[in-house]
């Protein structure tokens, strides 16, 4: 997953899903390897958190390379693929919402999740252009908080206003 990311999404989180679409195969690979080999007891909160950030975002690209081309992602599951497409990990049946909210913010109360997890909409922080591992989670969620914060793309603060991206009203609590 790690190659198809440096490969296919660009320093800003740009992503060519053309070029996934030509590396379907691997990219279909990594995710039934994953759902194989879902965690386990044993593993660190880190090395848990990276596999669902990762299969979240293999699950969406693969969503959009599935349909490609589109123009949104709210072209899909009746705009609202988070909630109407599952996916079975584990033996079980979990929509991308599901892994969000219950597989990581639920289980490791992590809000910095909302900067990993990429739902592909234009208002969500970019992808991150390398998968994310249990070495190197924390230090990707403070780069990504804090790029995504800093983005005049997606915030912009003035002396005379504020305008913040909607997930900070998504997400508020958090």
């Amino acid at each position: 997953f790690d190659d198809l990311l440096r490969s296919y999404v660009s320093s800003k989180g740009v992503v060519d899903y053309n070029g996934f679409r030509k590396n379907k195969a691997t990219l279909i690979d990594y995710i039934e390897n994953s759902k194989k080999n879902s965690p386990t007891s044993s593993w660190s909160n880190n090395k848990e958190m990276a596999y669902w950030i990762n299969l979240y975002n293999a699950f969406t690209i693969l969503s959009i390379v599935e349909k490609y081309p589109i123009k949104s992602i709210l072209d899909l599951e009746g705009g609202n693929i988070w909630d109407n497409k599952k996916f079975i990990v584990g033996g079980k049946s979990l929509s991308l919402n599901q892994i969000e909210k219950e597989r990581l913010l639920q289980r490791f109360n992590e809000p910095n999740v909302h900067f990993a997890v990429n739902c592909a909409a234009a208002s969500c922080p970019p992808l991150l252009n390398k998968a994310w591992t249990e070495d190197n989670i924390q230090a990707y969620f403070a780069k990504q908080a804090k790029a995504f914060i800093n983005n005049s793309k997606y915030n912009k603060i003035s002396a005379d206003k504020i305008e913040v991206s909607q997930i900070f009203n998504w997400y508020a609590k958090d």
